[in-house]
């Protein structure tokens, strides 16, 4: 991405694991008042940020059941729509429905694939596939923010450790993998592809974890004024079930995620 300038309109494509943080009463470990906690989930959008367009591949509190492969093959899709289209404030609306429909038909093969396999009820992540699959009809939810619709949800955003990725399946691919594991700001030239920890580094901030707010913050700062985040990460909650189907409810209908 040059640095003579930095766009305006940027689109942002998220390959790392996600969680949204809720407030737990330390003393007793529960969760505190519902209400409360949507509260201390969120955050308005930052000065400078006139649009915000956000694109979920999962609903608050499901784990988003993927491969490395299908998450290079949606983020390249992605990238293929920038590179085709030349987006700006008057078209970001187009591009931002074109990339929406475009992960979902993207996805409809591999989620077809995903479901037919056998895993046994005893499976550790035979619960988090049946959630996946109870809400694949939600996803790649889209939501658009600006400064007089500016509270949503700041999700926080982790890099996979290198003991996290030893346990992978496929780590061969990991090698050659573009764009798992991280933040990418995307341009219309690949090479320019810039991912934000490796941004964050370049100025000596050494870190694993941001979180969305940070993220605006930062392309605010550098310039931006509109910007489309593509999430392929999980919406995961630190929670019972209950709880969460609470706290999903809420976010949702208040159109927060």
């Amino acid at each position: 991405m040059s640095n003579k300038s930095f766009p305006k309109t940027v689109v942002v494509c998220c390959n790392t694991h996600g969680e949204i943080p809720i407030q737990v009463d330390s003393s007793n470990n529960q969760l505190m008042d519902i209400d409360i906690n949507i509260n201390k989930m969120t955050k308005e959008l930052p000065p400078g940020i006139e649009h915000f367009h956000k694109i979920s591949a999962v609903l608050p509190g499901v784990a988003n059941i993927s491969t490395l492969e299908n998450s290079e093959y949606l983020t390249q899709k992605v990238f293929d729509e920038i590179a085709n289209c030349e987006i700006n404030e008057k078209n970001m609306w187009y591009f931002v429905n074109r990339i929406q429909k475009r992960l979902i038909s993207a996805n409809q093969c591999h989620h077809k694939i995903l479901m037919e396999q056998k895993l046994s009820s005893t499976d550790s992540n035979a619960k988090y596939l049946n959630k996946f699959q109870n809400y694949s009809d939600q996803m790649f939810n889209r939501v658009h923010f600006s400064q007089k619709k500016a509270t949503f949800i700041n999700k926080i955003f982790y890099r996979f450790k290198p003991d996290d990725l030893k346990n992978m399946e496929n780590t061969e691919s990991l090698e050659s993998a573009k764009y798992f594991n991280k933040i990418v700001i995307m341009s219309g030239n690949e090479e320019e592809t810039l991912d934000i920890f490796e941004l964050l580094e370049m100025v000596g901030v050494h870190t694993d974890e941001i979180s969305l707010y940070e993220i605006l913050e930062l392309l605010a700062g550098l310039g931006a004024t509109n910007i489309a985040y593509v999430d392929l990460s999980c919406g995961w909650i630190r929670t019972d079930a209950r709880t969460e189907r609470r706290i999903r409810k809420t976010i949702m209908s208040s159109q927060l995620y």
